[in-house]
């Protein structure tokens, strides 16, 4: 045996096995760099789908087939070696431009996310947009309220009215910055050298989305309210005291009817018991709103309500003339 021995040392047997380990190393790390490289970084997501029962080679090749992997021998050899061959889960995928394959893998082996359609009203306050999400399986009821009471960053009136796509599931601070970036968008060109009285129109633009309809008419109310205010009188938008009953309640509760007691609710946002603006907005206006707000229309009015079987804003000079139009349109 040791002449055996002898000979492999002597006859170049160390140098074909140091040669092999080397070629082996090679071969790694050429797939290595295979499987980190993605097909493409750029171009269009992927639709994919895992079916129940199909084997990590039949889902290698589909893969590579469909143009999402550059090789699917490598994508077999990484998933194996790092034990998630046996763990890819069945379901419908989104892979992103530019994945690579352990990006791939792993998308695979933590399971498919459903995506659901949510729309957000305008005027929806965050109490509302909480219960919309809760509904759908987005988060847990309470999630987004506790979210937005607990952080630094001035939410209110910025999660942006609009129809979106969340995950089930998903993260509170996910569904802001969604939210939010989506408000720096649409209100870009609107608030641009406004920057200054951004937020107090923000804030005014919400009593606007919950108060009236009209473009035309939330220009005249925004001047109206802007007048009372330097005036020194109370407001008495109907709308915060909505928003007064939600936060007492720490969560969204229907608004009408009123009763006597709602207007006496000690909230920073009772506007009947409170001069000034809100301190923050009571929902979240559309563009229109904010549009209105930046642009208030002066008026003879000092008053307004609404027509419940119309909708429409009748306005008034006085007091009086307020009193006869409550008693005409609201007996």
């Amino acid at each position: 045996m040791i002449a055996n021995i002898k000979n492999f040392w002597t006859n170049g047997g160390l140098l074909r096995w140091f040669g092999l380990l080397v070629a082996l190393l090679i071969l790694w790390v050429i797939i290595l760099v295979s499987a980190w490289r993605p097909v493409s970084g750029s171009g269009r997501d992927k639709d994919f789908e895992v079916v129940k029962g199909q084997g990590l080679r039949e889902i290698a090749g589909r893969l590579e087939k469909d143009g999402v992997i550059r090789s699917a021998q490598s994508f077999v050899f990484f998933a194996a070696i790092t034990g998630q061959g046996s763990q890819l889960k069945p379901g419908f995928y989104v892979i992103s431009a530019g994945s690579s394959t352990p990006q791939i893998v792993y998308q695979l082996k933590v399971g498919a996310r459903r995506e659901v359609e949510v729309v957000i009203p305008e005027g929806a306050s965050f109490y509302l947009v909480d219960k919309i999400l809760a509904d759908k399986n987005i988060i847990s009821a309470g999630e987004l309220v506790k979210y937005v009471q607990l952080s630094s960053m001035p939410i209110q009136g910025r999660l942006f009215p609009d129809t979106y796509l969340f995950y089930i599931n998903s993260d509170p601070a996910t569904i802001v910055k969604k939210m939010m970036d989506n408000f720096e968008v649409k209100t870009a060109q609107a608030l641009t050298g406004r920057e200054k009285e951004a937020w107090s129109r923000l804030i005014l633009a919400s009593l606007l989305e919950k108060e009236v309809p009209e473009y035309e008419d939330r220009r005249i109310v925004a001047g109206l309210l802007l007048k009372r205010i330097k005036e020194g009188m109370p407001l008495q938008v109907d709308a915060t005291i909505c928003y007064a009953k939600q936060t007492k309640a720490n969560q969204y509760v229907d608004c009408y009817p009123l009763g006597d007691g709602d207007f006496k609710i000690n909230s920073e946002y009772n506007t009947y018991l409170n001069r000034g603006l809100p301190p923050q907005a009571i929902g979240s206006p559309g563009l229109s709103a904010i549009k209105a707000a930046l642009d208030p229309k002066v008026s003879p009015y000092w008053y307004y309500l609404s027509d419940p079987k119309t909708g429409k804003t009748i306005f008034s000079r006085s007091f009086e003339e307020h009193v006869a139009n409550k008693a005409k349109y609201l007996r």
